[in-house]
């Protein structure tokens, strides 16, 4: 973008931007050939997608009158949003001024967040004058139509403006606070072409890059929390817009970063925010990503809290964040139940409530951690790992899974369970033909064995793959051998096998292999099915 005599161009691959810090200038793939060659944003695609030797379907004429008609709309936010700033400098945005001034905001962060102020029955001519026709004004959500008015209705009289950015920064809705009595004290805008409050969060595009750098996003509950926690230091904060935290925000912000931290108060309201939000969590749960919960004094929110301790008095708050799953817990045993009755019950809630995660590894890790809690708590086991399955019959009386028509090996006496079955069975034929195996599993994802040693063996496989020449069996259980595992695969290797009949005469081992390696992981990664929980 400029000469410089040092470097000064960064690229992250692992999360698609590149910045300079010459000169500032930050995006990602497309804006890079944008700015550095002038080109337009299709003109970027295209010639992204021939390095990449893919075809850009071309619009039809009506989706390129959709999309032009979209721009227009873009631009005239723009340029409402403009008028706002411009009318809050102006002599009628004393009042709007006084009021920002009273809750300590300073004019760089007033110019930061592009606030403004909405000075009753001037926006309709102030667009006419720049060609904005009232029927775009209407399609914004800025105009609303009655049938008892003859002329269209000013949405946003006499209030201070907040505008509403999508991710890049460009404006699409507006929030407004009115600064006189009446109600409502807060208004969004209406959906529109432009805008779904559901899928945006306030504060995004100025809080993105900061939560990229510090690897930590806030949510607090309004505007106001995220333009004081700004001011104050923090500018990775966001809010929801004036809802309950939607999923789709959600895998926003762990787009972000994998623990974002709810800022909320600590009373009663604040509490049920926070609940909400774990439930909206709990069936998107993955490994790696959760979420935490900072509990402020009652009575106070983040713009109360740093306008009176400054950033100190949040910071210890923020560090001492509840995770999702010790939040989980307490919901059913903090207090703790004082009868056995009551225990049961809670545990029973408890295990119905983990029924909405649909990982099933993690469901697992949280059923293994709370079985323990449970005891140590109250000294006595509980089992909650039967939640997605029937318990087990015996074996003999059960309906052989498919993969069962080309390999069979005997049932581990350890197994207490379908799922440590599966992964007995993973693993023997894993360690009986390694060569296949890492074929059919190329990486290990996200799966997690219950088994704490059979799992290191099962992420040792995985190594093998990457540091030894050859991958046959002896190669394998030597290298495990010398990593301290040489007892723990014993019985995985000494698992007899057999093949079913006919398969010895006419399918390759390496076939019957590849088969029950392929049913047996899809069996153990597939998500599980939802069943009513069952107490023992």
């Amino acid at each position: 973008f400029h000469k410089e005599k040092t470097p000064s161009f960064y690229v992250n691959d692992e999360k698609d931007f590149y910045h300079c810090f010459g000169c500032g200038k930050h995006g990602d793939h497309i804006s890079f050939l944008m700015e550095h060659k002038g080109a337009s944003f299709m003109e970027a695609v295209r010639e992204l997608a021939d390095l990449a030797g893919m075809h850009v379907p071309t619009m039809s004429p009506q989706e390129a009158q959709k999309a032009e008609a979209k721009k227009s709309l873009k631009e005239v936010m723009e340029l409402v949003a403009r008028f706002y700033e411009v009318s809050l400098r102006g002599p009628k945005g004393e009042t709007a001024r006084a009021y920002l001034s009273a809750r300590g905001l300073r004019p760089e962060t007033v110019k930061k967040f592009r606030l403004g102020y909405a000075p009753p029955g001037q926006l309709k001519d102030a667009m006419a004058q720049r060609n904005v026709a009232i029927d775009a004004l209407i399609a914004l959500g800025l105009y609303r139509l009655y049938e008892d008015r003859s002329e269209p209705v000013e949405v946003f009289r006499d209030r201070l403006m907040f505008p509403i950015t999508d991710r890049s920064g460009q404006v699409v809705a507006f929030g407004g606070r009115l600064l006189g009595p009446g109600e409502p004290k807060y208004l969004n805008s209406p959906e529109t072409e432009l805008f779904v409050k559901g899928q945006l969060l306030y504060g995004l595009a100025q809080a993105r890059q900061a939560a990229y750098d510090s690897k930590e996003i806030v949510v607090a509950e309004g505007y106001m929390d995220v333009i004081a926690l700004s001011q104050a230091g923090l500018p990775h904060a966001v809010a929801p817009l004036g809802t309950a935290i939607t999923q789709d925000q959600l895998r926003l912000l762990w787009k972000m970063v994998p623990a974002p931290i709810f800022a909320l108060d600590g009373d009663r309201a604040g509490r049920g925010a926070a609940r909400r939000a774990m439930e909206r969590a709990m069936p998107l749960l993955q490994p790696g990503l959760t979420l935490k919960f900072a509990w402020l004094p009652e009575g106070e929110d983040p713009d109360s809290l740093v306008r009176q301790q400054g950033l100190a008095g949040l910071t210890p708050l923020l560090k001492a964040a509840t995770p999702l799953s010790d939040f989980l817990w307490n919901q059913y045993f903090n207090p703790a139940p004082a009868s056995p009755e009551t225990r049961a019950g809670a545990w029973r809630d408890l295990v119905q409530k983990l029924s909405e995660i649909k990982n099933p590894n993690l469901h697992a890790t949280f059923a293994s951690e709370y079985e323990q809690r449970f005891e140590q708590a109250f000294g006595v086991r509980q089992v909650a790992q039967n939640l997605h399955t029937a318990p087990p019959r015996p074996w003999k009386k059960r309906k052989r899974p498919s993969y069962f028509q080309t390999l069979d090996l005997d049932r581990s006496p350890l197994s207490v369970s379908t799922r440590q079955f599966h992964e007995d069975q993973l693993l023997t034929l894993m360690l009986h033909a390694p060569e296949v195996a890492l074929e059919v599993i190329a990486e290990p994802g996200d799966l997690v064995l219950t088994n704490p040693e059979a799992n290191k063996i099962f992420q040792q496989l995985f190594l093998c793959a990457m540091r030894l020449p050859s991958l046959d069996k002896t190669h394998i259980t030597n290298h495990l051998a010398d990593t301290g595992l040489g007892s723990a695969i014993a019985r995985y290797t000494t698992h007899h096998m057999r093949l079913s009949a006919g398969i010895n005469e006419t399918t390759p081992p390496d076939e019957a292999y590849r088969a029950a390696l392929s049913a047996v992981w899809n069996a153990l990664t597939a998500p599980a099915p939802r069943t009513m929980p069952k107490l023992r």
